[in-house]
Order: structure tokens, then C-alpha cells, then sequence
């Protein structure tokens, strides 16, 4: 899929989520409008549901106005704005089918929500785990304030006990979830460091072995120079002295060729060395 967002690492799976649920909200709403449309003593939830239609429309169309600006921080407030309706809407809902004469079950849809924060993390898990908690209680504050246990029109099937122990397994499904998450940053981090171990022994080791012929012939350099006597004893001591510091240098480059799997062939060209010091820009806070 084309990345419309390149500004933000995990930006497809945050974009896709939203645009999921702002369209399911738009769906749901609009199917809570025809169904309800006409019915007095649903009113003002009809009219709500138009509303959240319109909060989700507009989420869609912001999506892609900000698409040269976005953030984490975006995504968390679009995430909360499509979602903060629904606790009143839920609470709207109740009080409503209350006050009418049909039969229902409450807590229905709780069901698709809780679930729904539990698998749909556009904005990372910390608002995900505020948003179930919240809903949660509004659940056992929906079960004592409105007297839900008492309506002789509900069907209890159980709740709030079903609800509440979907909505306390998806606590811990969400734990769960960010610290795997965690764990697997981790090792994606440790495993990026391991490969720039191994790139820059390559690279050690291809200097080394780029400076085997220019060393040999500064050696022969040096003693033809000596044989002729060409140079001062001092300043030939002193080039003296430089060759044997490369020479160390290059032995200890030596003790790397054991700790890579190293083959002659694999030398790194002038433009793979180039390419390989621009990227470490981009990694360096793997080091900090």
C-alpha cells in the first residue's frame, strides 16, 4: 500500500485504523438513525448519532488535509474525538430504551467497543487502556444510577457479570499486547545493533586490506631511502615510526576477522562504505 504518510513510523497501521473506525461509527450510526427514525422517545439519541455521523465524516476528511503534518499527537486527538461521544450517546441510549415498552439486553454494545480498543491501536496502547477503563466504569455506573437490574422491559442475560468480564479480559489482552510490543522494539533495536557490528567490522577490515600494498611500498620506500642515505637518520626514524603504528593498527584490525563471517570477496566498495556512514544518521539514537 502507498504511504501517503511519510513523516511518522507506524503512520499505514495509524491512518488504516482510523479511517476503520471512523467508517464503522459512520455505519453504526446510520443504521441507528433508520432504524430508530420517527420514534419520539428516541429523539435525542437519533439526533446524537447524526451528530457522531458528522464527528466521524469530518475525522476522514482531516485525515487527509493533515497529511503533510502529522504526529502521534494528531492521531491520539482524532482518536479521542471520534471515540468521546459514545459515552454519552451509550448513556442517551439506556436512558431511552428504559422509557420504551420494548424488550432489549443492555450493554450490547459495549460488546463491539471493548473489543474493538483492544484490537484497534491507532494511537498506542496508553489511550486505548484510558478509553477501556472508562468505559467500564460507565458500565457500573450505567448498572446502579439507571437501575438496569430492576426494568421489567430488559432481558439480563447475565449481565452485567458477561460485560464486565469481557471488559476486565481485554485489560489484560492489552497489557499483554504493549508488552509485547515492547519486547519486540527491543529486539528489533538489538538486532539493528548487531548488524552495525557487523558492518563495521566489514569496514575495518576493508581498510585493512586496502592498506596492505600502499604499507608494503611505503616499507620499501624506507629502506631504499636508508641504503642511499637520501634522508637525515631523524627523519627517517620518524616515517619509521609512523609505518609501525599502521602496522600495529593493522594487526588489530587482524583480531576482528574472527568475529565476522569474512570472505575476500566481500570487500565493501567506496560507494557501500559511503552509503553505509550516511544511514548512521538516521540510527543514531539506537546508541544514545
Amino acid at each position: 500500500m502507498v504511504n501517503f504518510f511519510p513523516r511518522l513510523k507506524n503512520q499505514q497501521r495509524a491512518v488504516i485504523s482510523l479511517i476503520f473506525l471512523s467508517v464503522m461509527v459512520m455505519i453504526f450510526s446510520a443504521f441507528i438513525v433508520v432504524g430508530f427514525w420517527g420514534k419520539p422517545a428516541y429523539e435525542l439519541l437519533i439526533n446524537l448519532r447524526i451528530f457522531h455521523f458528522f464527528i466521524a465524516l469530518g475525522s476522514l476528511i482531516a485525515l487527509f488535509f493533515l497529511r503533510n503534518r502529522w504526529s502521534e499527537k494528531i492521531a491520539k486527538i482524532m482518536f479521542a474525538v471520534i471515540l468521546s461521544p459514545i459515552f454519552v450517546i451509550a448513556w442517551v441510549n439506556h436512558t431511552a430504551m428504559i422509557q420504551s415498552d420494548e424488550s432489549w439486553t443492555p450493554f450490547k454494545g459495549f460488546y463491539v467497543i471493548i473489543m474493538g480498543l483492544t484490537l484497534i491501536s491507532p494511537a498506542g496502547y496508553l489511550i486505548n487502556f484510558y478509553f477501556l477503563l472508562g468505559f467500564t466504569l460507565e458500565i457500573i455506573l450505567i448498572w446502579f444510577v439507571l437501575n438496569i437490574g430492576i426494568q421489567s422491559n430488559i432481558v439480563l442475560s447475565g449481565e452485567p457479570y458477561y460485560v464486565l468480564g469481557t471488559s476486565f479480559i481485554c485489560l489484560l489482552l492489552l497489557i499483554s499486547r504493549y508488552q509485547d510490543e515492547k519486547k519486540l522494539k527491543h529486539l528489533t533495536i538489538e538486532s539493528t545493533k548487531v548488524e552495525f557490528a557487523k558492518n563495521l567490522a566489514r569496514v575495518l577490515l576493508t581498510i585493512r586490506d586496502r592498506m596492505n600494498t600502499p604499507l608494503q611500498n611505503l616499507n620499501l620506500l624506507l629502506h631504499i631511502l636508508r641504503t642511499k642515505n637520501q634522508l637525515p637518520e631523524q627523519r627517517t626514524a620518524a616515517l619509521d615510526k609512523a609505518i609501525q603504528d599502521l602496522i600495529m593498527t593493522n594487526r588489530q584490525f587482524n583480531q576482528l576477522e574472527s568475529l565476522v563471517d569474512w570472505q575476500g570477496n566481500n570487500l565493501m566498495s567506496s560507494e557501500e562504505i559511503e552509503s553505509w556512514l550516511n544511514s548512521l544518521g538516521q540510527k543514531k539514537d539506537l546508541f544514545e
